[in-house]
């Protein structure tokens, strides 16, 4: 029997209740701002948050109803964050959800979008799918797509790779892998002789981008990204350092050095977007891919409806 929804703690910030609402949509249809009032208050954490900001227990004794009115300013937030997404992905047609007065309403089939499985792939994990469903396999294509198309996709003669191991259509083979997506590039002259390129996987490359030029000669727009479906992101931030990867796997040095980019299903704080950036490059968040990556062919949509149906299923009872 599914657990019902959680309510969500008053200290995890509007990105957190932002989340808790549209899960909320996609389990009943709506989620109104009386709805995480309600919720919030019955966890019991407004004091600890109050006190967090230094405001004296006895002000709060003073109050009546003061547990109420942070839980509305918070409501408020959620909601606000939930339009700045709406704006992030593009507009209504990437995102699945509607703002109408103080509700967030669900649209028809958002339960089908590939912002809903990102949504639910940051709430509960890659364990959450029917068995070896592999979502974050599902994730690292999903974010090849999104590579693609924000180079330009087919208009541009944009190509793409998924290097992320296990490979679905690459070679498993870590050194036959790169040396195939070296000679589709036309640069790094294939596998340097070394003696970890026989046992290394994807030394944390997954995505892999670029925009051929016409003369054949190296020197072209490229981009390397590494994907992160965990809570722990923070922590990879750093992990994909191109020039030193470049320089370690491929035979020849490559002239014009990969952009950076770093693939996540979670919404990271508008606080802490800058320094994200700085660390990790080109950032596609949750808003970024629904953006970029809305169009999947058949396969990849058909796996991804599969998941989300079913987790929505187990975990929201919806």
């Amino acid at each position: 029997m599914p657990v019902p929804l959680a309510a969500p703690a008053a200290s995890v910030g509007a990105e957190g209740h932002a989340d808790w609402l549209e899960l909320l949509a996609l389990k009943q249809g709506d989620a109104s701002l009386e709805d995480f009032v309600s919720a919030v208050r019955a966890v019991g954490s407004l004091d600890a948050l109050v006190d967090d900001q230094g405001d004296p227990e006895e002000d709060l004794a003073q109050s009546v109803d003061s547990g109420s009115v942070l839980a509305q300013i918070l409501a408020e937030d959620a909601l606000g964050e939930a339009e700045s997404r709406s704006l992030a992905c593009g507009g209504s047609r990437h995102y699945p959800f509607e703002l109408v007065s103080t509700r967030l309403v669900r649209r028809r089939n958002a339960d089908q979008t590939t912002y809903a499985f990102l949504l639910l792939l940051s709430k509960y994990g890659l364990r959450a799918g029917p068995p070896a469903s592999h979502p974050e396999r599902l994730f690292e294509e999903l974010s090849v797509v999104a590579a693609r198309n924000y180079f330009g996709g087919a208009a541009s003669g944009a190509r793409s790779s998924h290097f992320g191991f296990p490979r679905r259509v690459a070679p498993r083979n870590f050194k036959t892998a790169l040396d195939d997506l070296c000679r589709a590039m036309g640069e790094g002259g294939g596998t340097k002789d070394v003696p970890q390129s026989k046992t290394a996987l994807d030394a944390k490359l997954d995505v892999v981008c670029w925009i051929p030029m016409p003369d054949g000669q190296v020197g072209k727009l490229m981009g390397f990204g590494q994907c992160a479906t965990g809570g722990n992101w923070e922590d990879k931030l750093y992990e994909l350092q191109i020039p030193a990867w470049c320089e370690k796997w491929m035979q020849e040095t490559v002239v014009v050095k990969p952009v950076r980019m770093f693939f996540l299903p979670h919404r990271i704080p508008a606080a802490n977007w800058n320094n994200a950036s700085i660390d990790a490059g080109i950032i596609f968040d949750r808003c970024r891919l629904a953006a970029f990556a809305s169009q999947l062919d058949r396969d990849l949509r058909d796996k991804i409806r599969a998941w989300s149906r079913h987790v929505i299923e187990q975990e929201l009872g919806a």
